[in-house]
């Protein structure tokens, strides 16, 4: 669901936790690249290279993908798991990441997980 039929927000589903759900098909990976080359070259907040540098941090294994999708986190139309969890590694290789907003929840977050 996007707010006022505003198109342009369909990619920054953490501003809108209620409808925080991604959706990864076939035009996936175009459309992310596009977004991040133009946030790493304006002086636009980068909204959408900060969502897939935590996916990232989330997706290493098709298993990885799997639980996303299990969690309905996401939804895959690729054909395989691991296509997805390729796409999102992918993505992140060659890109410089602006800080991120949320590195203490992460560790928090990291730490937590490990303690099991």
């Amino acid at each position: 669901m996007v707010p006022n039929g505003d198109s342009s927000l369909i990619l920054a589903p953490m501003a809108y936790p209620e409808d925080a759900k991604s959706e990864y098909g076939d035009s996936t990976e175009l459309i992310l690249r596009n977004f991040m080359i133009y946030e790493q070259i304006s002086n636009v907040k980068t909204y959408v290279t900060l969502y897939i540098c935590a996916m990232d941090m989330l997706i290493d294994t098709p298993q990885d993908v799997a639980m996303l999708v299990k969690s309905k986190v996401l939804t895959s139309y690729f054909g395989s798991n691991e296509d997805a969890a390729n796409m999102i590694n992918k993505l992140t290789k060659d890109i410089m990441f602006p800080e991120f907003f949320y590195d203490r929840q992460w560790e928090e977050m990291d730490a937590y997980y490990n303690s099991y």
